[in-house]
């Protein structure tokens, strides 16, 4: 029971901390948008030291897609006018999976995505990815029917300095 509330104040404490994911911060990304704005679910080096503490590293990926789909769902809830009104679509990235942060971290931070709805059929046509290449969330996708609820599909390109950038995208079945 003392790892549960550890946990959850930890939660509670990530809540606080990143601003980016309060109620004004989100509206005024809603009501004021661009194409395409992607915002990490940690926002600053060190913010996951307390969560490795209590966490695996494999256990904080599942905990921070789980934290994601939160967001979503819930954005999606509350907002849903705003999103409507704007033209609005929300789903979940991991911007770059072969980049240095995981080899920082040693496990993904997802970010939630906020974009134009006329990107839509754009991310519909990206290949599917293949989960057999991608354990971690391939295992995350099998034991908690993330397939049922996602198309997970993947973008890559050149970001003009010699870098691929292989970004994973989360989207809901039910937006698209």
């Amino acid at each position: 029971m003392e790892y549960i509330m550890e946990y959850l104040k930890l939660l509670t404490t990530l809540a606080k901390t990143e601003k980016s994911y309060q109620y004004d911060e989100i509206i005024k990304l809603l009501k004021h948008p661009v194409e395409f704005e992607e915002i990490p679910l940690i926002t600053r080096t060190g913010r996951e030291k307390p969560f490795l503490k209590i966490l695996s590293q494999k256990q904080l990926n599942l905990f921070f897609l789980n934290t994601a789909i939160f967001y979503i769902n819930n954005i999606n809830l509350m907002a849903k006018d705003i999103l409507i009104d704007n033209d609005l679509s929300i789903c979940i990235t991991y911007p770059d999976i072969s980049s240095e942060s995981h080899n920082l971290y040693s496990f993904y931070i997802p970010n939630i995505c906020i974009y134009r709805s006329k990107y839509e059929n754009t991310f519909k046509n990206y290949p599917v990815l293949n989960l057999e290449n991608f354990s971690w969330l391939h295992e995350y996708s099998s034991d908690f029917n993330y397939k049922d609820i996602f198309n997970i599909v993947y973008s890559k390109f050149d970001d003009g300095f010699g870098h691929e950038i292989f970004r994973i995208f989360l989207l809901k079945k039910k937006d698209i």
